[in-house]
């Protein structure tokens, strides 16, 4: 089994730059950094492949063929070459890393008793899988994060449901252990958010097999009017940083929005599982391997 190894691709890229400039120029330092840049990138476009937006796969795979373009011109010590395929590289990856992302998570599995009661579900616990699931997905976003070449900002945001905000402080937990261990600053925020609450949820559960038709109610449209515009609240970039939004909710609220947004026939909608989300990138959404 091929071991995984994450890296921190803004601070590989400066030492690339800073190996670039010293006279004589260290060959064999450049090499190393570019060899393991380009397996960085490799293993990450193998691991996520079906997460990535079209346009940044395609540019992470120019970038590759640039990487092997380099060390030929490393391996022939070709100073003038090097520097330029490898400045054209940098400016390739700040493209790559400049397009935002905003997740809508589903809160992972949850306890079956509940804080306050017998009678209520907004204080429960998260359960030991759901706890795994939440570490899985921060997962997913700390490699995101690491492959950026730019600084990042991520907003946490969640409902008003405790299990919800157990989730982001979860996320939390790995985000802030990313510049001890890689040396990436990231800029964090962490609040609750009205768009993405579970007090919008004006009815009574469904039963299985009729959130379809809860769906189409007023308050299923008023619900999915809350969700769109909490994407779109996320579509202004800044060409300087990577801003990575991170909404942690509960399943009729994206439900809704899978129904009466994207399409999505009742009965696949109604698979959304624990801990899995919508990634809107670029213009595009990503819902169970597939950008629509």
């Amino acid at each position: 089994m091929t071991s995984y190894k994450l890296l921190n691709v803004e601070a590989q890229l400066s030492l690339i730059q800073k190996g670039l400039k010293t006279r004589p120029i260290q060959y064999p330092v450049i090499d190393r950094l570019v060899q393991d840049l380009a397996t960085c990138i490799g293993q990450h476009v193998e691991r996520r492949n079906a997460s990535i937006n079209p346009i940044q796969l395609s540019i992470l795979q120019r970038i590759s063929e640039d990487l092997r373009t380099a060390r030929e011109h490393i391996r022939r010590q070709d100073s003038q070459n090097t520097q330029q395929t490898l400045i054209l590289l940098i400016q390739k990856y700040r493209a790559y890393s400049s397009c935002n992302s905003a997740y809508l998570v589903r809160h992972p599995e949850k306890m079956e008793t509940d804080l306050a009661g017998p009678e209520s579900s907004a204080g429960r616990e998260l359960s030991p899988e759901g706890v795994r699931q939440a570490k899985a997905f921060a997962e997913i976003i700390e490699e995101e994060i690491l492959m950026s070449s730019l600084p990042v900002q991520v907003k946490l945001l969640y409902s008003n449901y405790h299990r919800t905000k157990l989730f982001a402080e979860l996320i939390k937990l790995k985000i802030n252990a990313i510049n001890p261990m890689y040396g990436k600053n990231v800029t964090l925020t962490f609040q609750e958010d009205e768009y993405i609450s579970g007090g919008l949820i004006k009815n009574d559960d469904p039963a299985h097999g009729a959130w379809t038709a809860w769906a189409a109610t007023p308050n299923g449209k008023i619900v999915n009017d809350s969700v769109k515009h909490w994407f779109i609240d996320k579509e202004s970039s800044d060409p300087s940083k990577t801003t990575i939004s991170i909404g942690t909710t509960h399943f009729p609220i994206i439900f809704s929005f899978l129904i009466n947004t994207l399409h999505i026939p009742g009965d696949r909608a109604e698979t959304f599982k624990y801990a899995d989300y919508i990634k809107h990138t670029l213009g595009r959404y990503y819902y169970e391997q597939t950008w629509l």
